[in-house]
Formats: C-alpha cells, sequence, structure tokens
C-alpha cells in the first residue's frame, strides 16, 4: 500500500508549481483584434487599420469596459488598447495579455465616423 502511495505522489506534479500563464505578443493580440473586427464587421481584414495600439494595466478584469459599480475588487491586468479603423468608423479593443478581447466604447463619448 505504501509502495503504490509513493509512486502516485512522485508522478503527480507538485501542488507548489503554478500552471504556465500565457502572455501573448502585442502583434498575435493584434492579429486577433483584426480578426475579431473582420468577423464583427463582415469585412475582409485588408479593409480595417490599426490606428493605435498602446500598451495599458486595465483597473479591472472588464479590461476598463464596464463602469465600475464597487461589487468587485480592483485587479490592475496588464494588456493593451487597439483602436481599429473600419468604413471611416474608429472602434476600442481592450486586450489582455491572455488573449482576451472586448470591444468597447470609448469613455466619455462613442468612437464615431473619423472627421477629416
Amino acid at each position: 500500500m505504501l509502495a503504490i502511495l509513493a509512486a502516485v505522489l512522485a508522478g503527480s506534479p507538485s501542488p507548489a508549481a503554478p500552471s504556465p500563464a500565457v502572455s501573448l505578443t502585442k502583434a498575435e493580440l493584434e492579429k486577433r483584434v483584426l480578426s475579431a473586427a473582420s468577423d464583427r464587421l463582415g469585412i475582409a481584414v485588408g479593409d480595417l487599420r490599426v490606428l493605435s495600439a498602446d500598451e495599458r494595466t486595465w483597473p479591472d478584469r472588464q479590461l476598463g469596459c464596464a463602469a465600475r459599480r464597487g461589487l468587485s475588487e480592483p485587479e490592475p491586468t496588464p494588456g493593451y488598447r487597439f483602436v481599429v479603423e473600419a468604413e471611416g468608423t474608429r472602434q476600442s479593443y481592450h486586450t489582455d495579455r491572455a488573449g482576451r478581447i472586448v470591444r468597447c466604447p470609448a469613455a466619455g463619448k462613442p468612437l464615431g465616423p473619423i472627421q477629416h
């Protein structure tokens, strides 16, 4: 019995060893954002343009897109904000480093047609 327990424990990973966290590069996240925007809008990726891609630390797991209601604790979440132009309209996409993407309006006013 003791030998079986020792064999099971020897084959199992250490409980102190955390699982590796996924961290995508800015380029990988940009590709995913363009693909998501393309799917959402029904237009080709080639018809989209990234206007800006800024590194951000979001205040919470909602990636800065949900109004804080005081119910959730702050949880700094590193990621990026991508502004994508599609057919004369700008859209903001927020990501975390694990690849989660959220489309959300800019704080204060929605992103709309580009003024020339």
